[in-house]
């Protein structure tokens, strides 16, 4: 049972980061947990229109949230019980009254940078020099030449590398330095367990004391009103003091959707710059690197058939070079050219070869918008669930030319009218050069060829 009662303020804490600080006093805190049995939980309500609230709005969002959670299905049972009009637990809100500290939560955490990736082995070319310039100049003086310095491109182009660089830069500098690295998920992980352990007075400190933040992907905040409340304040905390921020995205700052219009200007008022996949010469001179670092001999024209046949990002370099060395090794052989051509084939191959299926766009456009699959074939019209329901609509039938009666089937038994309206709605975006759209649908093509 107190394991169930774990999983139910994990849950909870969950549904808090995706809603406003208002929403949540108004409709959730005031909720207490009443009674836990075998396979259902018992919430007590301050009043009838509060429980309904509950039951039509988050009821089902909540018991999804358990089931993966708990691995079985948990059924919440809503009761008016007036009397009980305390908050179900003594977690302090995180944005009204600080709470004490408490033992068990490290003020002062390790700095999470990885050492291998510095200034001295980021392989610099025409599709980052801007990049690694900057870089430079924030680690000569961090709080002062870029701040906050922003960087964005697709998987695997070198961004996360060159955060480390500047972080690693300034760990020899300023061995006082307290220096953070730390991913969206990581912040949002963080805030989530401060939540559950009340201790966010702590967490406050850990992130608003330090004199450089690195945050890497931070698109994963958008729609996490929470998240981008204390994301902001954090910001100003650190700004304001001229302390360095440091942040990576897929995408720039007008690009990325469901953020708060005062987060976007922050994240404007630095250096914004691009990193692009490299060209045939970066990608040469990253495999003589590498081949360099473990000390293996590979032909040139080894390097330069892989240079010419993987061009989109440096991770998809390093991998087919580790497969080559691997089958060489096995083989008790040097790489070949008849190697790498076989190998580059195959993967070429695997590519084309992946298939997509209604089942695939669906799992993965409502994972990539955070909206579960009975919201999207379900009957609401709130805008967070609308646009991401039309979205897959355009896919199903751009993508894979489902018939338009088919894909209502499919999205929970719509006329085919509606059908034709989302695909149309998606479309004009697209014919418009809606930016964020197009970011988007870039970004769900990349995803949906990645597992």
């Amino acid at each position: 049972m107190d394991n169930l009662k774990q999983k139910w303020q994990e849950a909870l804490a969950a549904l808090r980061l995706s809603l406003s600080p208002a929403t949540f006093k108004t409709w959730i805190k005031n909720i207490r947990l009443i009674q836990i049995e075998e396979d259902a939980i018992i919430l007590g309500c301050p009043n009838p229109y509060t429980k309904e609230w509950l039951e039509k709005r988050y009821q089902a969002r909540l018991e999804e949230s358990l089931l993966q959670k708990t691995g079985r299905s948990i059924r919440l049972e809503f009761k008016v019980a007036p009397q009980l009009n305390a908050p179900f637990h003594n977690d302090g809100p995180l944005f009204a009254h600080p709470t004490l500290p408490s033992p068990g939560l490290s003020l002062r955490a390790e700095n999470n940078l990885n050492p291998y990736y510095s200034f001295q082995n980021f392989i610099v070319g025409p599709s980052n020099n801007l990049a690694h310039a900057a870089a430079l100049a924030v680690a000569e003086k961090p709080g002062k030449a870029y701040n906050p310095f922003f960087i964005y491109g697709g998987v695997g182009v070198g961004k996360t590398h060159l955060m480390h660089a500047v972080g690693n830069a300034l760990c020899k500098k300023r061995k006082q330095a307290q220096i953070l690295y730390t991913t969206s998920e990581s912040f949002t992980n963080d805030l989530i367990e401060s939540f559950r352990k009340n201790k966010t007075d702590l967490f406050r400190k850990k992130y608003r004391q330090l004199d450089v933040l690195i945050i890497d992907d931070i698109q994963f905040i958008s729609g996490k009103e929470a998240i981008q409340e204390e994301i902001f304040h954090t910001f100003n905390a650190l700004h304001s003091q001229s302390k360095q921020i440091i942040i990576s995205s897929d995408c720039p700052p007008q690009e990325l959707e469901k953020l708060e219009d005062r987060l976007r200007s922050r994240f404007e008022g630095g250096l914004i710059i691009d990193i692009q996949p490299p060209d045939f010469e970066t990608r040469s001179a990253i495999l003589l690197a590498k081949c360099e670092e473990r000390n293996l001999s590979v032909a040139p024209e080894v390097l330069s058939f892989i240079a010419e046949n993987v061009t989109e990002n440096i991770r998809q370099l390093e991998g087919v070079l580790t497969q080559l060395i691997t089958i060489a090794n096995f083989s008790h052989q040097s790489p070949t050219l008849e190697m790498v051509s076989s190998l580059v084939s195959k993967n070429q191959k695997g590519k084309r070869e992946k298939k997509l299926t209604p089942k695939i766009i669906l799992e993965k456009l409502s994972s990539f918008y955070r909206v579960s699959i009975p919201e999207i074939k379900g009957k609401s019209r709130r805008a967070e669930v609308v646009f991401p329901r039309q979205v897959i609509m355009y896919f199903l039938r751009k993508e894979l030319g489902i018939q338009l009666e088919n894909i209502g089937i499919m999205l929970g038994d719509r006329d085919h009218t509606t059908i034709i309206h989302g695909v149309s709605k998606i479309e004009t975006l697209v014919n418009q050069k809606n930016a964020r759209l197009l970011g988007e649908i870039r970004e769900i093509r990349s995803y949906l060829q990645n597992d």
